[in-house]
């Protein structure tokens, strides 16, 4: 049964990396109304509320959900994945959130810099993400 083998990979991929439904549905194999039947059944949406409202206490909690997010733009360029228009806009939120935390004013780059210091993520995958956020712009 599908249910058995993939729902807790698509709850992961919609809780956790903010992949869309259709996205999930093309990426597993499974009918975009079976993923939505789970979404509904399973309370996505409020685990991703939760699993966001987790990481927004404090600027670290920030810098870790950014982390978390790279990682997983990472293993989407690695696996020729584009990184959908959701998720970079998700992740230019938490970019922005860190501004307003900041007393300096900081740029993309400069939070991207930021992440790759605290990260082991490899810098040409890092400057791949760089030129996808700017070409998002």
């Amino acid at each position: 049964m599908k249910k058995d083998k993939y729902y807790a990979i698509a709850e992961n991929m919609y809780v956790e990396k903010f992949i869309t439904v259709a996205e999930i549905a093309r990426r597993i194999g499974v009918h975009e109304r079976t993923i939505k039947r789970w979404k509904k059944d399973g309370d996505w949406s409020g685990k991703r509320k939760e699993f966001i409202e987790h990481f927004s206490l404090s600027k670290e909690d920030t810098f870790i959900q950014a982390k978390y997010m790279l990682q997983s733009f990472n293993v989407d360029l690695q696996n020729n994945h584009n990184i959908e228009p959701s998720r970079i806009y998700k992740f230019t939120n938490l970019l922005e959130s860190v501004v307003r935390k900041e007393k300096e004013p900081m740029n993309i780059e400069s939070f991207i810099r930021t992440i790759e210091k605290r990260t082991n993520i490899d810098k040409d995958i890092i400057d791949k993400i760089v030129d996808n956020l700017t070409d998002s712009d």
